[in-house]
C-alpha cells in the first residue's frame, strides 16, 4: 500500500500529465489553425496580385484610349501648301523649317542624355515630342494635347517635359490647369539644327 505523500505525488504527477496532453492537443489545434490561415493569407495574396495585374492593364488601356480621344479631339485640319506653309484651322501659316528631319532631330536629341546610349523608343519619343511643339510654334500646346500627340502617358511626358526644360528647350506658361507647353528661341534653334 502506498503512502499518503507518494499518492498524493502520484496523483500530482497524473494531474500534470493530463494538463500537459490537454496543453499539446491545444497547440497541435493552434498551429493546425495557423498552417491553414497562412495556406488563406497565401491565396488571398496571390489572387490580389492577379487582381492588381488586371488594374494595371486596365488603367494602361484607359491611358490609351483618353490619348485616342485627345487625338481626335485635337486633331487639327492641317493642310500642307508646300514651300513651307501650311493652312491650319482656315489660316495660312508659314514656317522657316530649317533641317526639322525626325532622324536629324533624333540623332541630336541623342546627345543630349548623359547616359551613354539610350533606348531607342525613347528617343523617339523625345524627338516626337519635340518636333509636335515647333510645329505648334506660337500657339503651344495643353499638357493633354502634348501626351497624346507625342503618344506618352501623363509620367513619362512630364519626365520628358521636366528633361527638355532642364535644357532649356521648353517652358510651360500659363496656370496649371489653363497653361500651355512651348518651345523656347534656343529649343527651335535646336530642333533646326542651328544651336
Amino acid at each position: 500500500m502506498l503512502k499518503p505523500e507518494n499518492r498524493a505525488v502520484k496523483m500530482k504527477m497524473r494531474q500534470q500529465e493530463e494538463e500537459i496532453t490537454a496543453h499539446q492537443e491545444i497547440i497541435i489545434t493552434i498551429e493546425d489553425n495557423n498552417e491553414r490561415l497562412y495556406r488563406q493569407m497565401r491565396m488571398l495574396m496571390q489572387r490580389n496580385n492577379e487582381l492588381l495585374d488586371v488594374i494595371s492593364e486596365m488603367q494602361t488601356e484607359i491611358d490609351k484610349l483618353k490619348n485616342e480621344k485627345l487625338l481626335l479631339v485635337s486633331k487639327n485640319d492641317e493642310k500642307d501648301l508646300g514651300h513651307g506653309k501650311y493652312m491650319r484651322n482656315g489660316v495660312m501659316v508659314v514656317k522657316d523649317e530649317g533641317n526639322t528631319d525626325f532622324n536629324f532631330v533624333q540623332m541630336r536629341v541623342s546627345r543630349l542624355s548623359d547616359k551613354r546610349k539610350q533606348q531607342r523608343p525613347t528617343l523617339e519619343a523625345q524627338t516626337k515630342m519635340l518636333l509636335e511643339l515647333y510645329n505648334h510654334t506660337g500657339e503651344g500646346m495643353t499638357t493633354d494635347e502634348l501626351f497624346a500627340k507625342s503618344e506618352l502617358t501623363r509620367v513619362t511626358g512630364y519626365r520628358y517635359a521636366r528633361f527638355f526644360k532642364q535644357r532649356g528647350f521648353l517652358q510651360f506658361i500659363g496656370s496649371h490647369q489653363n497653361g500651355r507647353y512651348e518651345l523656347t528661341k534656343q529649343g527651335r534653334l535646336f530642333v533646326e539644327g542651328r544651336l
